[in-house]
């Protein structure tokens, strides 16, 4: 769904006064996995609309795992089970599937890490950071320590939040 809405915003660019080569993609929590995962997988084939060009140039992930497989994401269980068609034992290859981190490549586009005090919700963020480093591609990460998962809905840490993205975005589309 995400990558028919992305298509649709550049086809119908001209319309809303987007300028398609300044395209980012942003969620929190499950919204940053797959605005993570909507990012890195554009035209690497297993996301790939005929037709469709769903890419951006920029991801914001606010607090959200890079990958259910990962050593760090055990414990996403019981409501990642609901939504992978069944644990990880049973089915392996949807839980992949859902891992941005089993998708990086060379064009990746640059990210945003904004993470809580909660180690849960980073898993494989290290791990892609490293990819990112060894490839020279632009990341940048914020930690709020003490912070609750849901954050950036509340001060102090939302306007914080807001700082960091616009930065952020005005680094990479200037």
């Amino acid at each position: 769904d995400v990558n028919y809405a992305l298509g649709y915003l550049r086809s119908n660019a001209k319309a809303y006064g987007i300028n398609k080569r300044q395209i980012a993609v942003l969620g929190g929590s499950a919204g940053a996995q797959i605005a993570t995962l909507v990012g890195v997988t554009a035209k690497t084939g297993e996301f790939e609309i005929k037709g469709i060009d769903h890419s951006v140039q920029a991801i914001v992930n606010i607090d959200g795992i890079t990958s259910f497989v990962h050593p760090e994401a055990a414990a996403e269980g019981i409501y990642a089970a609901y939504w992978l068609g069944g644990d990880r034992m049973e089915n392996l290859k949807a839980w992949k599937q859902a891992s941005a981190l089993e998708y990086l490549h060379k064009k990746s586009p640059p990210i945003l890490f904004l993470n809580s005090s909660f180690d849960r919700f980073h898993a494989g963020r290290d791990d892609m950071i490293q990819y990112y480093d060894s490839e020279g591609i632009t990341y940048r990460v914020n930690s709020f320590e003490n912070s609750p998962h849901s954050f950036w809905l509340l001060e102090p840490w939302f306007s914080l939040t807001i700082d960091h993205i616009a930065q952020f975005l005005n680094n990479q589309f200037k």
